[in-house]
């Protein structure tokens, strides 16, 4: 009898370690959305004041990291930041319009995030670029309390390169 009890015991419990995640409210959906746009407002502030320290906290240094370039490369935390960092320091002046933004979520700590931009950089070389339309999209995770990339994708045309006239 007794081994017959502690059986059952033991399946209960197991059984309640196993259960579904709760499904996500739509004010909770909400909340995460709203932490993400931050993050993304934040990105977006940081890359119009070519401040690359501030622009590359959105990014989770993390072994699963993966960026897909413009130019069709795919990068590693490391070269995605290195690559990154050499445009940000050839640059003078960046401004990024963000056009719409959709949100995805997939869970408390997942969510797909995918925004239009509008984005008009200037080199110290005098050179103009403009992207009128460069999409992104990026794999968010929440990892303790924090939100950042672990997946970033950008496509679009080339920019509209004019050259300075000087």
């Amino acid at each position: 009898m007794k081994k017959i009890l502690f059986s059952l015991i033991a399946v209960a419990l197991l059984g309640c370690t196993n259960q579904a995640t709760k499904p996500l409210t739509d004010a909770e959906k909400a909340a995460i959305i709203k932490e993400v746009t931050e993050l993304n407002q934040s990105s977006i502030d940081a890359f119009n004041k070519v401040d690359f320290t501030a622009w590359k906290s959105y990014f989770l240094n993390s072994p699963d990291f993966r960026a897909g370039s413009i130019d069709g490369l795919i990068l590693n935390y490391e070269q995605f930041i290195n690559d990154t960092k050499s445009f940000f320091e050839s640059a003078s002046s960046m401004n990024f319009i963000k056009l719409s933004e959709y949100n995805n979520v997939l869970e408390r700590d997942l969510v797909i995030n995918t925004f239009q931009i509008k984005t008009d950089v200037t080199m110290k070389t005098g050179e103009k670029l403009a992207f009128e339309k460069l999409m992104i999209t990026s794999i968010l995770k929440k990892i303790d309390n924090q939100w950042g990339a672990i997946f970033y994708l950008e496509s679009g045309l080339p920019p509209v390169v004019t050259k300075s006239s000087e």
